[in-house]
């Protein structure tokens, strides 16, 4: 029974220490316990115990309680000591006021204002050039500051700074209102603004985008002389754009540059139209993919000109160029289409595009002490594609000249002349090793008759051996040739690349056996 008794009072105990409040809980287990020792259910020894356990748990119960709150403090604490920072980190930056300009280094030193409203990049690049050419010793005509030197024609090295140039680009006012400024240091030449224009970039979506552009630039025609002179893949364009070294094949006639006669306006040089002062509106149309077909149309001065020089009449050159890009990666940005070679590496679909290109031009002329009309007209093709490493670059121009009612009998004089290259390229290592090979083609006067020749009067009565050995003074020129083989190396792209080619220059002569030159370059590129 007392057994019974017991199981019964621990129960009873353990149920009011379960559901008594935590306050009176010290005080009501004590009294209970007193009473279960009174009525003799448990021993004074029993309840002793009995009490030390509820105080143990008490002090337990308590410890925990008092670390929580330790914690739930330390955690307030830390919070409030954070927001402080945060708090102390804004009104810091409140006090110190935002730099009014920003200056860095990004492909180029830069200076912009915070909101990107106004910016200017500054860069510059120069090439160093070696230049070794062996003359053919058959060619006797040898031009010396202007003044005939009776020798055969001499072998030729120098250094040359072939392009040292400053840019600057950015955008002002706005970010889609754009400008570019591109200025000629050469020491061989005199300070010159090749470019100096702006266009908005703003009128675009998703099906395409116009830009209108006004200044001074290049002229939209021949994709060789588009592609900068500094991302070439080739030491130098080829004679196609008459970019040749110390006036060949001669000093008399040289085949260099895009310069026009200075009477006549019947250009010697180069299949480009240079640059010129003008505007143009230009853009793309995203057909299938993106810039699948782009477009370029400009009113311009004329044909390679600098200022006034060519307003002697009302009436200008006008030029339109179209590209065609039918692979589902879309064209080229501009960027590629400044770049010779495959240096991107273009891995899933290549890059290919067509561009055709047109111009006429009208200007008045003074020849043989006759003023009169002139007018000249042309077209260009090109084609690229570029793949895995791999690049192929082919062009070819026409272009017809005519000095109007020029005959008495009221008929034009006409010429024409034609030219065409085709330019391999392939990274033996991507990105770092090339190797380059070109032909290019130039007949700067086709059909030669007694008529026409006059506007070339320099390309005949050429000084020459012929297949004897014996010395006319009657060749005439025909086709001009170049075959070049070249190894590039990349250093850091080309912003730091050198450069070296090798090539056989040939002038197909009449009456006389053909000039062959051969030609060594070496050259280095920094652009910074």
């Amino acid at each position: 029974m007392r057994t019974i008794l017991l199981g019964v009072s621990v129960l009873l105990l353990a149920l009011f220490l379960a559901f008594t409040p935590r306050a009176a809980l010290a005080i009501s287990a004590d009294d209970l316990l007193e009473l279960l020792v009174e009525e003799k259910v448990i021993t004074p020894e029993k309840a002793a115990k009995l009490k030390q356990k509820v105080r143990e748990k008490e002090k337990a119960r308590k410890a925990q309680e008092e670390a929580r709150r330790a914690r739930e403090l330390q955690r307030i604490k830390e919070e409030a000591k954070r927001e402080a920072v945060k708090e102390a980190q804004v009104a810091a930056a409140k006090a110190v006021p935002k730099p009014k300009v920003i200056v860095g280094y990004r492909k180029g030193f830069f200076m912009q204002t915070p909101d990107g409203k106004f910016r200017t990049r500054i860069r510059l690049a120069f090439q160093p050039r070696f230049t070794y050419i062996d003359r053919d010793s058959d060619i006797h005509r040898q031009y010396l500051d202007g003044k005939n030197v009776n020798e055969d024609a001499i072998n030729t090295s120098y250094f040359r700074m072939r392009r040292l140039r400053l840019f600057f680009d950015g955008n002002a006012f706005h970010k889609d209102l754009k400008y570019f400024l591109h200025i000629q240091l050469e020491p061989d030449r005199g300070v010159n603004v090749h470019d100096a224009n702006v266009y908005y970039t703003g009128i675009k979506n998703e099906y395409g985008s116009i830009i209108p552009w006004v200044g001074r630039g290049k002229i939209p025609y021949s994709l060789e002389f588009w592609n900068s002179g500094f991302k070439l893949n080739f030491v130098e364009r080829s004679i196609f754009s008459g970019e040749n070294d110390r006036n060949w094949p001669d000093n008399v006639a040289p085949f260099s540059g895009p310069a026009p006669g200075s009477n006549n306006k019947f250009h010697t040089g180069g299949f480009t139209l240079y640059r010129s002062q003008g505007v143009m509106l230009m853009g793309d149309v995203n057909l299938w993919a993106p810039r699948n077909f782009r477009y370029w149309f400009g009113i311009w001065n004329g044909v390679n000109t600098r200022g006034l020089d060519n307003m002697n009449d009302d009436r200008f050159c006008y030029s339109g160029r179209i590209l065609f890009a039918p692979l589902p990666n879309g064209g080229p940005t501009d960027s590629e289409l400044f770049l010779q070679g495959d240096y991107n590496y273009h891995k899933s679909w290549p890059m290919f595009y067509i561009l055709y290109s047109m111009y006429t031009n009208a200007d008045r002329v003074s020849y043989q002490g006759r003023a009169t009309n002139a007018e000249s007209y042309g077209y260009d093709l090109a084609a690229c594609f570029k793949w895995r490493g791999f690049s192929l670059q082919w062009e070819g121009a026409r272009e017809t000249y005519r000095l109007l009612n020029w005959f008495p009998n009221g008929a034009d004089l006409a010429a024409h002349r034609e030219a065409w290259y085709i330019a391999a390229g392939y990274f033996l290592l991507p990105k770092r090793l090339e190797v380059v090979a070109r032909y290019a083609y130039a007949n700067r006067l086709k059909d030669r008759n007694p008529q026409n020749q006059w506007l070339l009067p320099n390309t005949t009565n050429i000084m020459a051996r012929n297949d004897k050995g014996v010395l006319v003074n009657n060749a005439v020129e025909g086709i001009l040739r170049e075959y070049t083989f070249g190894l590039n190396y990349y250093v850091n792209g080309h912003r730091h690349k050198y450069m070296t080619d090798f090539s056989l220059l040939r002038r197909d002569l009449y009456n006389a056996n053909d000039q062959e030159d051969y030609r060594f370059r070496f050259l280095a590129q920094w652009f910074f």
